[in-house]
């Protein structure tokens, strides 16, 4: 370590620069109350302090005198709590770009051991990030939090040199990474040892790799971008070192919408940062019976098929971690199974809805008693049980947090009893117990936090009121939460199910109310999004009346696994959706707008009209993009639908892929710089295969005379070249968009 780089991080940890006097090989510095004085040599080009008469290199000086990493490992380990019957994941591993051209996943039998593996050889000269991707509820925090106490202990016998640093960011008010980082280390580690800055060089020196927990989708697809911004800043901070584990239901770098991924790469462009990415996957029969064995349920084979016949052998009760844990504890609660499978059921539609309704009714007939009379009797009803839980998801959604403090669970529960009327007797007995419901627990962040057990308990119980709310048209509560953000889909569920159960209307009422509310709202507001969102659910295979819908929005992926019939949409906009397990039927689009479509399979299209409708663009199943406006509406015709612009009807189903083969070729150059933001050339003509000649001996000099595409000086031994974009993807974007099909087009836009 050089002496200046030396000094530059012990400027970080202490409080004032003049803190630090480097004078004739002797160090004083003042960190906090603490003064250290010491002497610097060098020995054989390596920086050496020198302190009570024991030599260390700088590094290890700073990490263990200056950093107290020790310490912080035995915190990792003290306040992490880390799954006592844990089974280790499979998962499949997507390498760096310029390791892996060609996108090709890798199976990997232990997610633990490739997670270390894959930090373990990180790229020098690079910020190298790696996402860890999942659905919710299949094991991302858990093996996180495994990953950390193991890494923790084996730093603490001198067998690793970095540390994995979990932080949450999921559900709470998003504050600066600062704040966050600073909040997990003094909130939940109890470690008050250095400022942000120093964390900073830490991460730098390669010595802590922070996991971020929960920087969700939503942050990409439906927030103000502060998130993003955030991180963008970090990864500016780290200046092309350093490594962060990112834990998310989708890489970045996986969204199709250029606008999603500019508000990141826009920003860290300049620096170099590779990608990687590693999928968990569902559990598979084996690991549901170790985790059956592990927990001693008695006949698990039998138990297994018999949920596999009832469901599926994919079903998510035997696949995520999160509900067959869940199964687990209910079944080792039931002397006779048959009535837990009775309850279960056989829909695959409703079985979360009936799961957590099992749950629910153990609380009510097995803990939450009332003995203080003669009889013993339930506190509380199922229906209450919904209620006081759905209270406490609306605060945390209203809130903008996973977590609640105890105080405001108690007045809560005050609230709910007032509302229902409880004596003081069953009122203070509510307030004991609230904090031991078996769907809360203590929050990482702090024991004085609650927090649903999972995420997705929350965003259940968020659609139980939301349900109580249309059913009983509370007009203000109702808009209050949709006003709010982009439900989860969760939630969408649960409100739908529970208005099916409950409600004695027909579903075009509440369809017509909700259109009622939509209107009432302003048209930038998440009020039209949600609205939409519930109505398609509600419409999803109905036999209804035909229906008009005007003036709504929908969300992401709307259309995707929907069966919707004889439903007009009037001046919608949809934004980006696939087209895959959808069947649409005598469905009529009047001036509506489609940001994107994404034919994939196994779709229908049966008397389908887009009327004055427009579609930016479309991906075929070949993937490859449609722009060009002449276009469109013959590649829609080819799959059944009409179209018609003004009094012209479209018939020609004739499409020809080949006229936006350049496009095609430039977007999948652009689609590689999300991986990494410096690419070789070798890279570039892996992925384009047989159109490399076209892009390298006809398009390159465009694009590099243009300012789009820069050339860097090569870091290696070999003689090729290397490449970087020199526009923003924002102005990419619109060029395609702007195109009409045609690459000399793009190449005008692209320039403008």
């Amino acid at each position: 370590m050089e002496l200046e780089k030396f000094k530059k991080i012990l400027e970080c940890f202490s409080d004032e620069p003049d803190d630090i006097e480097i004078s004739k090989g002797e160090l004083v510095v003042q960190i906090r109350d603490e003064i250290i004085e010491a002497s610097l040599k060098q020995n054989s080009g390596e920086l050496i302090v020198i302190e009570s008469e024991k030599e260390f290199t700088a590094a290890k000086w700073i990490i263990d005198r200056i950093a107290h990493l020790p310490q912080l490992a035995d915190r990792i380990i003290s306040y992490t709590e880390t799954e006592e019957h844990f089974i280790i994941p499979e998962a499949k591993f997507l390498n760096r770009i310029n390791d892996n051209p060609d996108d090709k996943e890798e199976k990997r039998e232990d997610a633990v051991k490739a997670t270390i593996d894959i930090l373990d050889n990180s790229l020098p000269g690079n910020t190298n990030i790696l996402y860890l991707t999942s659905d919710a509820g299949e094991g991302k925090t858990t093996l996180i939090n495994q990953l950390a106490y193991k890494q923790a202990k084996e730093f603490k016998e001198n067998k690793k040199g970095w540390l994995l640093l979990p932080i949450t960011l999921g559900g709470r008010p998003f504050l600066r990474f600062d704040d966050v980082v600073i909040g997990s280390l003094m909130n939940r580690f109890r470690f008050p040892f250095f400022y942000y800055d120093a964390f900073i060089e830490l991460v730098k020196l390669g010595v802590v790799i922070p996991a971020f927990d929960g920087f969700e989708e939503m942050f990409v697809e439906s927030s103000t971008g502060e998130a993003l911004s955030a991180l963008s800043s970090l990864i500016q901070n780290l200046s092309s070192s350093g490594s962060l584990l990112i834990s998310a239901r989708k890489a970045y770098f996986e969204y199709k919408d250029f606008r999603s991924q500019a508000k990141l790469y826009d920003s860290i462009e300049e620096d170099e940062v590779s990608f990687s990415k590693l999928t968990l996957e569902r559990w598979n029969k084996a690991q549901f019976l170790r985790y059956c064995e592990i927990r001693n349920l008695k006949e698990k084979e039998s138990f297994y098929t018999e949920i596999k016949d009832r469901l599926d052998e994919k079903h998510p009760l035997l696949t995520r971690a999160v509900l067959v844990k869940r199964l687990i504890d209910v079944a080792l609660t039931f002397q006779d199974r048959k009535d837990l499978f009775k309850r279960i059921g056989k829909s695959t539609d409703n079985y979360f809805y009936q799961f957590v309704e099992t749950i629910v009714e153990r609380e009510v007939t097995k803990k939450w008693i009332d003995r203080s009379g003669d009889a013993a009797k339930p506190l509380l009803t199922l229906e209450e049980h919904y209620t006081i839980l759905s209270m406490l998801s609306s605060e945390m959604w209203i809130s903008n947090t996973s977590s609640l403090n105890g105080d405001l669970l108690e007045l809560i529960s005050d609230l709910f009893s007032d509302q229902f009327r409880k004596s003081p007797n069953i009122s203070r007995q509510i307030k004991e117990r609230i904090k031991q419901h078996s769907l809360l627990v203590n929050s990482e962040q702090s024991r004085l936090l609650f927090q649903f057990d999972h995420e997705e308990f929350k965003d259940f119980f968020l659609g139980i009121n939301i349900g109580n709310l249309v059913l009983n048209k509370s007009k203000i509560d109702l808009i209050t939460i949709l006003q709010k953000g982009s439900l989860p889909k969760q939630t969408i569920r649960s409100a739908c199910t529970f208005i099916n159960r409950r409600g004695k209307k027909s579903i075009d009422k509440y369809v017509s109310y909700l259109q009622e509310i939509s209107s009432n709202d302003s048209k930038t507001s998440f009020t039209r999004e949600n609205c939409g969102a519930l109505i398609l659910k509600f419409l999803n295979r109905e036999k209804n009346p035909t229906v008009t819908l005007s003036e709504l929005i929908f969300p992401p992926n709307s259309l995707k696994n929907r069966a919707i019939k004889k439903v007009i949409f009037k001046k919608c906009l949809f934004q980006h959706t696939e087209i895959k397990n959808t069947t649409l039927t005598d469905c009529k689009f009047i001036g509506c707008k489609f940001d994107r479509l994404d034919f994939q399979s196994d779709y229908k299209m049966i008397g389908v009209q887009f009327e004055n409708t427009e579609v930016n663009s479309i991906i075929t199943e070949k993937e490859s993009r449609v722009y060009n406006p002449s276009s469109i509406p013959s590649y829609l015709a080819n799959k059944g639908i009409s179209v018609q612009v003004g009094d012209n009807v479209s018939t020609d189903k004739l499409f020809d892929e080949i006229e936006d083969i350049q496009l095609t070729i430039i977007e999948k150059v652009f689609r590689a710089f999300l991986r990494s933001t410096f690419i070789n050339e070798n890279v570039l003509r892996v992925r384009l295969g047989s159109k490399a000649p076209q892009f390298f001996d006809e398009m390159l000099s465009d694009l590099i005379k243009r300012d789009v595409l820069q050339e860097v000086p090569y870091k290696g031994a070999d003689t090729q070249k290397r490449y970087k974009l020199s526009i923003k993807l924002d102005q990419f974007e619109m060029a395609l968009n702007d195109s009409n099909g045609s690459y000399n087009k793009f190449l005008e836009m692209i320039t403008e």
